[in-house]
């Protein structure tokens, strides 16, 4: 029992505290109120004017707060996420913001798919080639929501990442980097092996094919290592041999034809595979972008977007643990993907489980029902919500999401409407 509870003073100054706190609740500066009270006086109204307007303008600000909808946006210079659940006006952001990546999380079934679903399509409207990568079997749907969409698996997608963009040097380094990353090969191991494809570019005799294949990469490697008796660089060759095995029939193509532009939407099944030969192809592919954008010059005039239907198997926070002294390709794609022109989706369920890197380099965040508390927990500090939201992100409906994008005052609470193409 505090014993100065029952006198005036005290009462008088929880009140005033009272007050100070409900100002800056509204955005009005309390140090404004403070002023007008040491300035009181008799017969001097103007003080008194400027509390009651203090007051008046914070009612407003806490109604507007209520009520905020956040820049309108319209479908052909922005995508829309949802309808404003008290408004029911569209909720979107516009074009120029999704390079600057979107991530989503929430439980499985929340809705999450199904808002990447709805941005493939308005991309796709807009002209957008839209690659969606895939790990749980979700890539099958597409051909059956759209004719121009195909699904390809590691042996049958048309790529063939040993040919050069740009400088050769530069993109062979970045390409061998990877595979060092992926496969955690020994940091000497490395330079064997650019040696080694500096004989290979050297003693190509047809002039016509300036590159091999991944299964001439390999046997020549496994040449190597046994004619000099490195078990370093058969290591390295066993990692190729697991490339090949991946690839199949395809890993002894030279040349592929360029089909990018028959297909607005492009799925990779890489269901079953190990999540490294997702995370290396998705390096190389990673590369290629980079390498082509220095080239064209750095653009963020929003170009193509990956859509990634599962982060968790990139972007998780103990894989990004390596001791290492190359980035890996997930945090160089989240971190430099938008000076090539190239949104990034990322979806994933654990919110608290997911690296930094990708929570920080997102400027868009869409957050289903999160049944974990952690997860909770750390969904409303980013969304910039009071702690008592918790329970209420633990209990949205499915279809129902908290979003928040750069530029917006406060988060808005949306409704995904269920995907019909």
């Amino acid at each position: 029992m505090n014993p100065y509870e029952d006198k005036p003073s005290f009462k008088k100054a929880k009140e005033e505290l009272a007050r100070l706190k409900f100002l800056e609740d509204a955005e009005i500066p309390p140090g404004l109120y403070v002023a007008a009270k040491w300035v009181e006086g008799d017969g001097f109204d103007l003080p008194q004017l400027a509390e009651e307007q203090f007051f008046s303008q914070a009612l407003l600000n806490i109604a507007q707060q209520k009520n905020y909808g956040p820049p309108a946006v319209n479908e052909n210079t922005g995508i829309i996420l949802g309808t404003h659940a008290k408004l029911g006006t569209p909720v979107g952001i516009p074009d120029y913001d999704v390079p600057s990546n979107i991530l989503i999380t929430g439980g499985s079934g929340t809705g999450k798919t199904n808002l990447g679903l709805s941005l493939i399509d308005q991309f796709r409207r807009k002209g957008i080639t839209c690659r969606f990568w895939d790990y749980k079997g979700e890539a099958n749907r597409l051909p059956f929501y759209w004719r121009d969409a195909v699904v390809f698996t590691p042996q049958t997608a048309p790529w063939q990442f040993l040919e050069p963009v740009g400088d050769p040097m530069a993109y062979y380094t970045g390409i061998i980097g990877d595979i060092r990353l992926e496969f955690e090969l020994r940091p000497e191991t490395f330079p064997l092996l650019w040696q080694m494809w500096e004989r290979i570019l050297r003693g190509m005799v047809n002039k016509e094919i300036l590159y091999p294949s991944w299964e001439d990469f390999c046997r020549v490697a496994e040449h190597q290592a046994k004619a000099d008796g490195r078990e370093n660089l058969l290591t390295a060759a066993r990692a190729l041999r697991n490339i090949c095995v991946v690839l199949g029939p395809q890993a002894r193509v030279r040349k592929v034809p360029d089909i990018s532009d028959r297909y607005r939407i492009v799925g990779y099944d890489f269901v079953g595979q190990d999540p490294k030969i997702l995370r290396l192809f998705l390096g190389f592919h990673f590369t290629r972008l980079i390498m082509k954008c220095q080239e064209d010059g750095l653009v963020t005039v929003l170009r193509a977007v990956d859509f990634i239907d599962e982060g968790s198997v990139l972007f998780s926070s103990e894989l990004m643990l390596r001791y290492t002294s190359h980035i890996s390709a997930a945090k160089r794609m989240v971190s430099m993907g938008r000076f090539t022109g190239n949104g990034l989706i990322i979806s994933t369920q654990n919110l608290s489980q997911t690296d930094s890197f990708a929570k920080q380099n997102a400027a868009t965040l869409s957050v289903f029902r999160t049944p974990s508390v952690d997860d909770a927990i750390e969904a409303a500090k980013m969304l910039g919500l009071p702690r008592d939201s918790v329970q209420e992100l633990m209990r949205l409906a499915c279809g129902e999401a908290y979003v928040r994008s750069i530029g917006w005052k406060q988060p808005v609470k949306i409704h995904v409407p269920l995907f019909k193409p």
